[in-house]
């Protein structure tokens, strides 16, 4: 992960409020004014451990379990 100053971004941009996860891929953020904090780079969402994937790597969730792609 990467932080984030809100200081130094655009007007409007959005922080680590509106970060992206492997939880919340379908869930749109609005944003009333940024957050600093960290955030994953561009391209990647937090795998809810503190770490960044591809969506396409995040894990699928079933009965509480998490099961890797191809598991």
């Amino acid at each position: 992960m990467v932080y984030l100053d809100c200081r130094n971004v655009s007007a409007g941009a959005p922080g680590a409020e509106c970060l992206r996860s492997c939880h919340t891929l379908d869930v749109d953020c609005f944003s009333t004014h940024c957050v600093s904090g960290c955030v994953c780079p561009p391209g990647l969402v937090s795998d809810g451990s503190g770490g960044c994937v591809a969506e396409e790597d995040c894990p699928c969730l079933h009965n509480e379990a998490a099961y890797k792609p191809g598991e």
